[in-house]
């Protein structure tokens, strides 16, 4: 059950169906092969987290929009109850 959790992980992060073949495959062949896989994770974790900072800069443009676009509301309200 730990190895399909693992997979549905490694599917909801984007890791393309072809690299979980090939982690798979690895897996399949035992010990020897523990650095390569590692280093397949360290990799995509480097992606996911670029990722990560990405995403987290557009959250903060989209807040700024967001504020900026309630004062717009708040100074509309004052303008048409003066």
């Amino acid at each position: 059950m730990a190895w399909v959790q693992f997979l549905v992980v490694l599917r909801e992060l984007d890791i393309p169906i072809r690299e979980m073949k090939r982690y798979s495959d690895l897996r399949g062949q035992g010990p020897s092969t523990v650095h390569e896989r590692r280093l397949m994770l360290e990799a995509h974790r480097s992606r996911v987290e670029a990722q990560m900072r990405k995403l987290s800069g557009n959250l903060e443009k989209i807040a700024g929009k967001i504020k900026y676009y309630k004062e717009m509301e708040e100074e509309w309200v004052i303008k048409t109850n003066s």
